[in-house]
């Protein structure tokens, strides 16, 4: 059996970064902890618009979905799903019989942002093409939080599928669409910080 060259390795190893890894330096839990840390207060009562039990607007997503742009996409999973999830489902008192879907699947599924990061950053001639590709990351993040949780809805709430997400879908998609409006006012400094922390985690082991 051939051994694998050193370029092999060295491509191996890129790749597997692109995936995973960066929650493991010291730059990267940091972040991660303030992200998910800003995240819990905007998911505070008095910060958020309550229409409903379980419905209401806020930016919780916002910070969630910067973490999503940092970080690659299983960090981002573990960070955003079992990490905040778990701790949000404690906070909201729910039960944990809707830990898997309502918090695990629904909010780790803004991880998927985290595959559009090469090209919301790539260096376009118009910044309008980088404004599309983290518009269709959005979304697709959103929608797939959507379609969790109305897996929930049918399971705990005795809904349709259908029905769960007419329930879902308001005030998910409004938020959504805030934040990423708070992420276009924001893009400038994203370019600048996701550019210097990618040289200071590289000194990381």
């Amino acid at each position: 059996m051939e051994q694998a060259t050193p370029t092999t390795k060295i491509k191996f190893q890129q790749f597997v970064k692109t995936l995973y890894g960066r929650i493991l330096t010291v730059h990267g839990m940091v972040e991660m902890a303030a992200l998910i840390a800003l995240a819990i207060v905007f998911d505070l009562p008095f910060l958020k618009i309550r229409i409903g039990e379980a419905q209401s607007f806020s930016l919780t997503m916002l910070p969630l979905m910067i973490l999503a742009l940092r970080f690659p996409i299983f960090d981002s999973f573990i960070g955003i799903g079992f990490i905040y999830g778990f701790i949000t489902n404690v906070i909201d008192g729910y039960g944990f019989n809707t830990l898997p879907f309502d918090y695990i699947l629904a909010y780790g599924s803004l991880s998927v942002i985290s595959l559009f990061t090469p090209l919301v950053f790539k260096k376009n001639k118009t910044v309008l093409l980088n404004f599309l590709f983290l518009t269709l990351a959005v979304i697709a993040g959103v929608t797939l939080r959507i379609l969790w949780s109305s897996v929930s809805s049918v399971i705990f709430y005795e809904t349709t599928y259908w029905g769960g997400i007419v329930y879902n879908a308001p005030t998910m998609a409004i938020s959504g669409a805030v934040s990423l409006s708070m992420l276009f006012m924001l893009y400038q400094t994203l370019v600048i910080f996701n550019n210097k922390l990618q040289k200071q985690d590289n000194t990381d082991l």
